[in-house]
C-alpha cells in the first residue's frame, strides 16, 4: 500500500514538471508578427498607459499654476518628481528652480 501511494505520488511529481517545463518552453519562443499595424498600435497605446501612469508629487504646475493632472514633462528636484504642463513650463523652471514656490500633495 506504501508503494502504491510513493508510485503515485513520483508519477504526479513528473507530470507536474513535465507541464511546467512545456509551459516554460512555450514562453521562450519570440513572438511572431504577422500584422504589423496591429502590433504597432498596441505598442502606442501601451507607451499612451504607460506615460499617463507618471505618479507626481505636486499639486500644481510651479511655473504657470495648472493642475498636475496632465503632465507633458517631469523632472526630479530634491528628491521628488515634478510635473510639468509644458516642455517650456519645465525649461523655466530648470533655469531658476529656486524662484518657484512648489505645492507638493
Amino acid at each position: 500500500m506504501k508503494r502504491i501511494k510513493l508510485i503515485l505520488s513520483i508519477l504526479a511529481m513528473v507530470a507536474f514538471s513535465s507541464c511546467n517545463e512545456t509551459a516554460n518552453a512555450k514562453s521562450d519562443q519570440p513572438e511572431v508578427i504577422t500584422d504589423v499595424a496591429a502590433y504597432r498600435e498596441k505598442i502606442t497605446k501601451q507607451h499612451d498607459d504607460e506615460s499617463k501612469a507618471v505618479k507626481v508629487d505636486n499639486k500644481k504646475d510651479p511655473v504657470c499654476g495648472m493642475p498636475a493632472k496632465e503632465v507633458a514633462d517631469t523632472t526630479m528636484y530634491k528628491g521628488k518628481v515634478i510635473g510639468f504642463c509644458s516642455k517650456e513650463c519645465k525649461a523655466d523652471f530648470l533655469k531658476n528652480p529656486g524662484k518657484y514656490k512648489v505645492k507638493y500633495k
